[in-house]
């Protein structure tokens, strides 16, 4: 299985997740953009990004600050463990 496919898999599974949760969850395929995931709960926003290692660059929490204060989407990052997904928001 490729990088690209481990990826794609572990967004379906944030996404379902958030689903399960009761969100509204757009995908943003193949889009660079700072948020791989938009959930959506009434006027509840959250912006995902998500990484399997949890590793994300201060490159990439800058933008997903940047995009959040001027969105009002809550930026967080989603990771794997043996314990299952993971969902913090990014301070």
């Amino acid at each position: 299985m490729t990088q690209y496919q481990r990826g794609y898999r572990f967004e379906r599974e944030v996404k379902f997740k958030l689903i399960n949760d009761g969100y509204f969850v757009i995908r943003a395929a193949g889009s660079h953009g700072p948020f791989d995931l938009v959930a959506i709960r009434g006027f509840d926003v959250k912006g995902i990004q998500c990484k399997i290692n949890g590793k994300i660059t201060n490159e990439e929490i800058s933008k997903m600050k940047n995009y959040g204060e001027k969105f009002g989407i809550l930026p967080m990052i989603a990771w794997k463990d043996k314990e299952g997904i993971h969902l913090k928001v990014i301070d």
